[in-house]
């Protein structure tokens, strides 16, 4: 057994959540990390996408997503690798991806939703577009980010190409 803070132990009911699950919505959305599990059946493979939302009131909040990129269920299958391949249209990003270090950094807008299951609250991705550039070029040199609204600049190098017109999540349609 440890004693937490000198044995004067803390009060949680004394402690202030603000972190309630990010609201659904439009974000610019940046793919900071991932990971890659076996599902929780031991049958396929998942891949766990950590994006963090890079502007506005909630810039610096994260949620997940994840893929089922390999699936015994064919259509839990065709969803996560029909999502992945929607976030590499939309960001630019090679159609060949064999590493998940490829995304991290790719800058898109999600469209986000709410949904409760038996854990609580959770974010989910349902829609992916291309984050295009609002700003020309010559206007770009010595801009600050006001972090206000979806107008800071993509990284270095990232596309700024519309998606298709069908970018929507596979299930929604």
């Amino acid at each position: 057994m440890a004693a937490l803070f000198n044995g004067n132990g803390i009060d949680t009911d004394q402690v202030e959540d603000d972190r309630e699950v990010l609201p659904a919505g439009d974000y610019l959305v940046r793919i900071t990390g991932s990971e890659v599990k076996p599902t929780k059946a031991g049958t396929g493979v998942m891949l766990i996408l950590e994006m963090t939302v890079e502007d506005g009131h909630f810039a610096g909040r994260k949620f997940w997503q994840n893929l089922n990129i390999q699936n015994q269920n064919a259509v839990a299958q065709k969803i996560g690798q029909q999502t992945l391949k929607r976030i590499v249209q939309a960001t630019g990003a090679p159609s060949q991806v064999s590493d998940s270090n490829q995304l991290h950094g790719l800058m898109f807008m999600a469209t986000t939703k709410v949904e409760t299951d038996s854990f609580g609250d959770k974010v989910i991705l349902k829609g992916i577009k291309s984050y295009t550039n609002p700003v020309p070029p010559q206007q770009q040199a010595g801009r600050v980010a006001t972090g206000g609204s979806p107008k800071q600049q993509p990284a270095q190098g990232q596309a700024t190409q519309q998606a298709p017109a069908d970018a929507g999540m596979p299930w929604n349609q």
